[in-house]
């Protein structure tokens, strides 16, 4: 129970029965939520789509994490499609670092209402651990993307952007080089010219 009461911020002292009751109230309006949604009915939340959309961004903020984590858990359990343990797993995929949210978000693959990047990884990073996707929805998806970075020239582009590219100092580290490499040639070009042109 502590470990529970250790997942919300509480501004008041509850005993176990009322922190039992407040996990099955959210429970069951979270279910309830999901189901009206998937069925595109916003009439029953004053407000229509609006509200909806400010609840789901709610739902995954940090601090409730859990009764997200208690619907995976509840596909787990149950002869349940694994639609929401599949997305899961297929962002804590796509995502290991605050940069890789940083990426999605500027491609509008990911939407951060969490403010930091950091913050945003961490909750994604967290909420499959100890969670096995026996039926992964975006097996094929995957495969194709996989196939497609791991190719020749997208791997190599991706080493030489993380090597060079990855900070405003070795980008100058590169240009000076380059630049360096050009005069020196330029040089060579003029001395050997001057050398023929003297015999």
């Amino acid at each position: 129970m502590m470990k529970i009461k250790a997942c919300y911020v509480l501004t008041e002292e509850y005993d176990d029965a009322e922190i039992v009751e407040m996990m099955v109230i959210d429970t069951c309006f979270i279910l309830e939520f999901v189901l009206k949604i998937c069925e595109y009915d916003h009439t029953s939340y004053p407000g229509g789509i609006l509200l909806a959309r400010t609840i789901h961004c709610d739902m995954v903020l940090l601090e409730n994490q859990l009764i997200l984590r208690n619907l995976i858990a509840y596909e787990q359990s149950f002869q349940t499609p694994n639609s929401v343990t599949s997305y899961a797993q297929a962002m804590d995929m796509l995502v290991s670092t605050e940069e890789d949210v940083a990426k999605l978000a500027d491609s509008g693959v990911l939407v951060n209402f969490m403010g930091s990047n950091k913050e945003a990884a961490k909750m994604i990073n967290n909420i499959c651990k100890n969670v096995i996707c026996v039926e992964f929805f975006y097996g094929k998806e995957w495969e194709t993307l996989n196939k497609y970075c791991n190719s020749y020239w997208p791997k190599h582009i991706a080493k030489m952007r993380s090597t060079y590219f990855s900070s405003p100092w070795n980008m100058i580290a590169l240009l000076a080089g380059i630049m360096l490499f050009v005069l020196t040639m330029i040089q060579i070009i003029f001395t050997v010219k001057s050398a023929g042109s003297n015999k």
